[in-house]
């Protein structure tokens, strides 16, 4: 994340604010680089069943494995939401064709809280093993 192309870090960023994500990609083809491939930027909510919410998209060209055209970089406006909590981005590369449609998705976790010091959240702790934990 980057506010005014600072680096912010994911754990600490503001309500209602736009940031730009910026996604690298990859290509793992040593023969095929990849030309105005769609790279589609969504958010989830924190917790069970929920749905993507589109943020935007953007187009990456990509050279081969190995290029001085790797990684191929593009960037995507994020205004976060106006109530803070813990959203998951997702970057999902959109290819035409590809030998393994099963490895085109990226997450980053955030957390977007009020401008406080410092800022607090709520969530569940499981601890699943027989002995006691303390967790700070």
């Amino acid at each position: 994340m980057f506010r005014g192309g600072v680096p912010v870090p994911s754990s600490q960023l503001e309500t209602s604010t736009t940031y730009e994500v910026r996604v690298q990609v990859w290509n793992n083809s040593l023969e095929a680089p990849v030309v105005h491939m769609p790279v589609r930027l969504s958010f989830l909510d924190f917790g069970i069943g929920a749905q993507a919410i589109a943020i935007g998209d953007a187009f990456a060209d990509v050279g081969v494995k190995g290029s001085t055209s790797q990684p191929g970089l593009v960037s995507i406006p994020w205004t976060t939401p106006a109530t803070p909590g813990h959203f998951c981005l997702q970057a999902l590369l959109d290819p035409i064709d590809d030998l393994d449609f099963t490895n085109n998705l990226g997450q980053e976790n955030t957390d977007v809280a009020q401008a406080t010091s410092p800022a607090e959240f709520t969530f569940t702790l499981r601890n699943d093993t027989r002995r006691p934990r303390r967790y700070r």
